[in-house]
């Protein structure tokens, strides 16, 4: 797994230093974002059952990545955990705005998925506002695709994006998509006889 870029790297760091670098960067990152803040949302009695419940789930593996510089200092970050048996969620990505455009978010993009790969993940996932092609863009000539579109309350609308590093996944993908079958292995991956 490449953990440099240029003279930049990607340090897998525990849950304890990401949080210290996220809250001394986080400022950086939300003024780019304009989400609900769910603390003026929900009740006390909800907060609190939203604590418990996720103080409960630990049951996933993790990844946090702090990108620094050659001589250490922050450059960015990115956060994901197990969605499911199969998935990882790449859930906050963020490049200070001076390292944009450089090529040091699909690096790192590219070190996640090598990561995810060699966890046992077979799919992974993220979530971004339509707006943000700065993020969009790079992970679509990196083989993600467009897999959906939600609404969500915090952010507005949301596309959904898939990296399927089984090519079996891959291949069902583009025939859910499209009922087209380029490859007739895909055929075999279903129980329904009408498709033989």
């Amino acid at each position: 797994m490449k953990s440099t870029y240029k003279d930049f790297r990607f340090l897998i760091v525990d849950d304890n230093e990401f949080t210290k670098v996220m809250k001394e960067h986080e400022s950086k990152f939300y003024e780019e974002v304009s989400g609900l803040n769910f603390t003026n949302v929900f009740s006390d009695d909800e907060k609190k059952a939203l604590r418990t419940l996720n103080k409960e789930y630990s049951d996933n593996t993790t990844l946090c990545v702090k990108v620094t510089d050659s001589n250490g200092a922050f450059v960015g970050w990115c956060y994901g955990d197990q969605y499911d048996r199969l998935t990882f969620t790449m859930h906050s990505s963020f490049i200070l705005p001076d390292y944009r455009r450089k090529g040091i978010y699909s690096a790192l993009v590219e070190f996640t998925l090598e990561w995810a790969q060699q966890k046992g993940f077979v799919k992974v996932v993220s979530n971004h506002v339509t707006t943000n092609n700065s993020v969009i863009i790079p992970k679509l000539k990196q083989g993600f695709v467009i897999s959906g579109l939600n609404m969500d309350e915090r952010f507005g609308m949301i596309v959904n994006l898939s990296y399927f590093i089984n090519t079996n996944l891959k291949a069902v993908n583009k025939y859910r998509v499209s009922s087209k079958i380029e490859d007739k292995k895909v055929l075999g991956f279903f129980d329904y006889p009408f498709l033989h």
